[in-house]
């Protein structure tokens, strides 16, 4: 019988060689297969060896180490605590987040809006449908917004742009729309980037070992990153603040 496991396994390997190759097709293939023995071993040693730091925006952030997703080898490590950051310094208002990630997390209890994955607080739901019935003071999207309109089916890169606008006009008058978007994964996105056609205040993180090192640098440094080249996942992050008057 043909399990779950194995049709998310055969669904990863095809898109992988289409995007990247066969040779990264096999190597993530092994790394998923091998995480069993691997990831526990590699958790612990960050965990209790290699306490690190990076500095974003003037803050001093631990890197967060956690067995969900394997944090310390992608953009996981530097985006989480950032937000959690946001989480508590914009706490006291609604927050909405578009892809159900930080419950994985964190113990969490704000509305999520997620197409695919169930869970508490979460409405099942493509956000170009979603109609929200309240403003929020914090909404948050954590390398979700590559996938809109570019991992679908029915390809239609500029929905993102267009469920941007459905959430910056949800957000309260003081509120922030705080997303993270992996550069060298959407090209509709990377050149919207480039040309600074997607909205708000942009920061860039880059990539600078296999494991956990990050840095903050300028556009420039960084806006020709690609995804899994030449360390696995994505090699630069932008870092994007939406206030609603940048409409």
């Amino acid at each position: 019988m043909t399990t779950r496991s194995s049709i998310n396994y055969l669904h990863l390997f095809i898109n992988s060689i289409k995007r990247w190759g066969l040779r990264h097709a096999l190597r993530t293939i092994w790394s998923r297969s091998t995480n069993w023995l691997v990831n526990p071993l590699e958790y612990r040693y960050y965990k209790n060896y290699k306490p690190g730091k990076f500095n974003f925006q003037g803050y001093l952030y631990d890197y967060l180490y956690h067995p969900y997703n394997n944090t310390w080898k992608n953009e996981r490590c530097v985006e989480l605590p950032i937000m959690k950051n946001y989480l508590e310094t914009l706490s006291g208002g609604d927050v909405l987040e578009v892809g159900n990630v930080l419950s994985h997390y964190f113990n969490c209890n704000h509305t999520v809006v997620d197409k695919y994955e169930g869970g508490n607080n979460v409405i099942n739901a493509d956000l170009i449908d979603f109609v929200p019935r309240k403003k929020y003071k914090l909404i948050i999207c954590i390398s979700t917004l590559e996938h809109v309109g570019f991992d679908e089916e029915d390809k239609d890169p500029s929905k993102v742009e267009r469920c941007l606008t459905t959430l910056v006009r949800s957000l309260m008058s003081e509120g922030r729309l705080v997303y993270t978007i992996p550069l060298g994964f959407n090209p509709y996105l990377d050149k919207k980037i480039h040309l600074d056609k997607i909205w708000g205040d942009k920061y860039y993180l880059q990539k600078t070992s296999s494991h956990c090192q990050w840095k903050e640098v300028s556009k420039d440094s960084v806006i020709n990153s690609k995804y899994n080249r030449p360390y696995p996942y994505a090699n630069g992050l932008v870092v994007g603040v939406i206030k609603p008057f940048n409409l």
